[in-house]
């Protein structure tokens, strides 16, 4: 069988379970024999497809429910593939839990198995008996040594994650939020904490022998009714209505439009209505439609600090996490076929 036609079937049977997951619809893959296979190893642990369609699986459905749509199949791929990636790192940071030598392996190893003998003592609580959880697992297609297998790898690569953090912030101390980190961030991030007000303001204009009048009549109506521009405009079109909008008014609009109208739309508050305003030959009414007012929230806040370290934490937090999976991987051999390797095989 050549490259091609290999790449090719291989890549029809990842794409027919996503595809059975809803309607064919002229989809080429409809069809296809739907095999488990092996899409990576993890020095000896395996990943099956399988594994991946399960968390791939509900995430097309939840997408496809929202959009209304099927999605195509390389988006779908794309999502699976994000999901396979996802699980060798996971498999990469369980290993790493003994290999990366925070702790030694046999301390790790036994912090594993005190874990599973809480989810035993877990399972019997829930359950009533331990027959019950074997008839449990039982019913769902396994015993307790595959349940203990699917659950060392995400006990472990949760373990990596927590030693790592632990350990990095208790021996370095240039990695805890100092005042001076947390004001810098404040000072980079001003527009965040502070800002002038904002507003959405609505605009019919009036024209004709009696402008004024109908102006002030289309006022009283958007005082007592929800309307948009649009619709103020069609409600009084015969008595010259015209020229509706919805504008979009910041600080920055003083440079471009009537101060006036800047004042009016910036002091709020939401559903404020003006009385008819004279504009070249007829007249305006004005509406705030949106209103979101002027935001000061000093550094002195405990609240604006709670958010800042908070934010800087884990900000860290991540970075500590992409170093010690980059750490996990180079201590690990990762197997893919071709066809699912990052850089599209060879």
């Amino acid at each position: 069988m050549t490259g091609l036609r290999a790449r090719s079937l291989l890549a029809c049977l990842i794409a027919a379970p996503l595809a059975a997951a809803l309607p064919a619809q002229d989809d080429p893959l409809a069809g296809a024999l739907l095999l488990d296979r092996v899409m990576a190893t993890v020095n000896d642990a395996v990943i099956l497809q399988r594994e991946v369609l399960a968390l791939t699986l509900g995430q097309i459905r939840a997408l496809e429910q929202e959009r209304g749509g099927q999605m195509p199949l390389p988006e779908r791929r794309a999502i699976l593939l994000r999901n396979l990636n996802s699980k060798i790192d996971q498999h990469a940071l369980a290993q790493g839990a003994i290999t990366l030598g925070i702790l030694p392996p046999e301390r790790v190893e036994g912090i594993f198995q005190d874990q599973m003998r809480e989810e035993e003592r877990e399972l019997v609580r829930k359950l009533g008996t331990l027959q019950a959880v074997t008839d449990e697992q039982a019913r769902q297609g396994r015993n307790w040594e595959t349940f203990v297998r699917e659950q060392r790898v995400d006990k472990m690569s949760g373990l990596a994650y927590s030693m790592s953090i632990h350990t990095r912030f208790n021996n370095q101390s240039s990695l805890f939020i100092t005042p001076r980190m947390m004001r810098a961030f404040y000072r980079d991030n001003l527009k965040e904490f502070e800002r002038e007000s904002i507003a959405v303001l609505g605009s019919v204009a009036f024209s004709g022998d009696n402008a004024k009048a109908t102006a002030q009549a289309a006022a009283d109506a958007w005082k007592q009714q929800i309307m948009s521009p649009e619709q103020v405009a069609a409600r009084f079109e015969k008595e010259g209505a015209l020229a509706p909008e919805a504008i979009r008014i910041d600080s920055e609009s003083r440079k471009t439009r009537r101060q006036d109208q800047v004042e009016f739309a910036l002091t709020g508050p939401k559903d404020h209505v003006s009385d008819p305003i004279e504009s070249g030959t007829g007249y305006r009414v004005w509406k705030v439609l949106e209103f979101e007012p002027a935001k000061k929230e000093p550094f002195e806040s405990p609240e604006v600090q709670r958010m800042i370290r908070e934010f800087l934490e884990q900000r860290t937090r991540d970075r500590l996490m992409e170093q010690t999976r980059r750490r996990a991987k180079e201590r690990t051999h990762v197997w893919q076929p071709a066809d699912l390797r990052r850089d599209g095989g060879t």
